[in-house]
């Protein structure tokens, strides 16, 4: 198919890319959020190929696409100008399967595998914009886990973006849309499959969030994705999908179950990509206590803290130039206060 090419060239040609987006007037090249490559043209019979292969096709839709085992993709299709339509593609790339690839602080991976080894359930939120990272770093954590661990794993998904392989452990994933009508309801049925893990892919309405903290609340580690930007905007996003009534209830709930919030930011560096992260540590007093009080505004307050818990970018960055993968001079390239970082680097090389 002309899609099929038109793709495996692009991907040939742009390595860095994340996105190709292709309209019948023209196609762009994404990396990083910024177009690199932008190309006018004919390419109605590359967009006919997809709406032609994808089933019940009228606006808005989210799918993937597979030209071969080792080119996958997550597609949308944006219907536009009354009957164009519009492609998407994110570029699922082969996945590093170990965690240490992604510059993870020990001390946060070694939390998520005793919480899974002790069955002492919890929440766990992984956070950023649109590709930042989150869906390899979660296949990445949920791979490592079934690689260790004896456990039962399962996901939802829209779509399945990642192959999980089984290890030792068993995993199921379901698809929105063809294995299942909704995240709730297949929320509703991983509780029965007794999972020692459940991935949720996205967290959208009242009913997931309330199914999702009953599920960390009874011996279940939960792991969902949220498409924001802090901490604080993650708590208030949990709070506005329910109503002011329910507020209470989904306090009380957090207090007790949330271990983390990872929130994940990638960048193009040195013909690279590069991800960096934060890290609230929701098992720190202080940030039960503000939550308590709802004063989410406050967790920045306590995040640099790493004898807490906590990593904050700066740290993150630190880590990443210890392990030789980035220079100090270009902190100011992510939105980071050199000095701070430089004092973070003198904490690591320390063994702090």
């Amino acid at each position: 198919m002309v899609i099929n090419q038109l793709l495996t060239d692009l991907t040939e040609r742009f390595g860095q890319a994340s996105d190709f987006i292709v309209n019948p007037e023209g196609l762009y090249v994404v990396s990083s959020k910024q177009i690199i490559h932008k190309e006018k043209g004919d390419f109605s019979q590359a967009v006919e190929d997809v709406i032609y292969q994808v089933s019940d096709v009228s606006g808005d839709k989210d799918t993937s696409w597979k030209v071969s085992d080792d080119l996958r993709f997550r597609l949308n299709i944006a219907k536009y100008d009354g009957n164009k339509y519009e492609l998407t593609f994110r570029w699922l790339r082969p996945v590093q399967w170990k965690l240490e690839d992604y510059n993870l602080n020990e001390r946060v991976v070694s939390n998520i595998f005793d919480r899974v080894r002790n069955r002492k359930g919890g929440l766990f939120l992984v956070i950023g914009p649109t590709g930042s990272g989150k869906s390899t770093v979660m296949a990445a954590i949920l791979n490592a886990l079934l690689e260790k661990l004896p456990i039962r794993v399962v996901s939802i998904e829209d779509p399945v973006e990642y192959r999980l392989n089984e290890g030792i452990g068993s995993v199921i994933q379901r698809e929105v849309g063809a294995d299942t009508e909704s995240f709730n309801r297949a929320l509703k049925s991983a509780l029965r499959q007794n999972p020692n893990v459940i991935f949720v892919g996205e967290v959208r309405d009242r009913e997931t969030v309330k199914l999702l903290l009953e599920a960390s609340d009874t011996g279940h580690v939960v792991f969902a994705t949220m498409h924001t930007d802090t901490p604080k905007d993650t708590v208030e996003r949990l709070m506005g999908m329910v109503s002011v009534d329910e507020h209470d209830f989904i306090i009380s709930m957090l207090q007790k179950v949330l271990v983390g919030v990872l929130g994940l930011r990638m960048y193009d560096y040195n013909r690279s990509k590069l991800m960096l992260y934060e890290y609230l540590n929701g098992e720190d007093p202080a940030i039960k206590s503000l939550i308590g009080q709802k004063a989410f505004s406050n967790f920045q307050t306590y995040t640099g803290n790493v004898d807490k818990g906590h990593i904050p970018f700066a740290y993150s960055f630190a880590e990443v130039v210890a392990a030789g993968k980035a220079r100090l001079e270009d902190a100011d390239q992510f939105g980071i206060e050199k000095n701070k970082a430089g004092m973070y680097l003198s904490r690591i090389k320390r063994g702090g």
